[in-house]
């Protein structure tokens, strides 16, 4: 795993991320870090904050694997839309460079 700081975008993660939840019937939380620029000490870098979702319920009368599917697709949503929602500061840009 690599660690991304200031990233604001969501990061890729299958569905295979459900199992878990998906097997034993239980909640999932999402969460996301939103970046806003300070407003006094604008020298430092931007502020982070924090969103926490309401519980996601896996839904029982689908089968394992079209639920995790379901259920993975909903807590992306949800974080896709908390960002565009509350905005974030881009501090550092992450560029793609294919290997030569």
């Amino acid at each position: 795993a690599h660690i991304w700081p200031y990233y604001n975008k969501v990061r890729p993660f299958p569905a295979t991320s459900f199992r878990y939840p998906v097997k034993l019937n239980s909640p999932v939380f999402a969460m996301v870090t939103v970046y806003k620029e300070r407003k006094i000490f604008k020298f430092l870098p931007p502020r982070p904050v924090i969103h926490v979702s309401e519980p996601f319920h896996p839904r029982t009368d689908l089968a394992c694997q079209e639920a995790k599917l379901e259920l993975r697709n909903r807590v992306h949503a949800w974080m896709e839309e908390k960002i565009a929602e509350a905005g974030s500061v881009e501090y550092i840009r992450y560029e793609y460079r294919p290997k030569e």
